[in-house]
């Protein structure tokens, strides 16, 4: 179970989580991503039950959101809708804050896909992740 300081290191980037489904009061789950910068950008996806809230803090994030790209820069916000297609990513790095409502399972889902990551990283047998199981909160488009 995440707690408020939690920190998980993946491929690129780190999270820590800023406010957590039992803070909240099971409104939201907040984290920090720290993106370290790169061309590769994350597979497309969507989440059908939940919102997305973005703030940038520092750098540049550039996004495809539902088919049109944008790029933002530190101060602004911006929203993804359940259900819409989207990609993020930053090219020379960036830290931003990332607010998912509701939460759901999404602490869990986080721990696990930077676990993995974090196991490719240093050549360990990654843990398993049944995407099926997160179905309600993450698909590939």
């Amino acid at each position: 179970m995440a707690e408020v300081g939690d920190e998980i290191r993946g491929i690129g980037s780190t999270i820590r989580f800023v406010e957590t489904n039992e803070t909240s009061g099971g409104e939201r789950v907040v984290i920090e991503i720290t993106y370290e910068g790169g061309p590769d950008l994350p597979p497309a996806h969507f989440h059908p039950n939940q919102t997305e809230r973005f703030e940038v803090l520092e750098g540049q994030i550039h996004a495809v959101i539902g088919g049109e790209e944008r790029s933002f820069a530190a101060g602004d916000h911006f929203e993804v809708p359940p259900g819409t297609v989207h990609q993020m990513w930053s090219e020379h790095g960036a830290r931003q804050r990332w607010e998912t409502s509701p939460p759901l399972r999404t602490e869990r889902f986080f721990e696990l896909v930077w676990g993995v990551q974090n196991a490719v990283a240093e050549g360990r047998e990654p843990p398993e992740l049944d995407l099926e199981e997160f179905r309600h909160e993450f698909r590939l488009a």
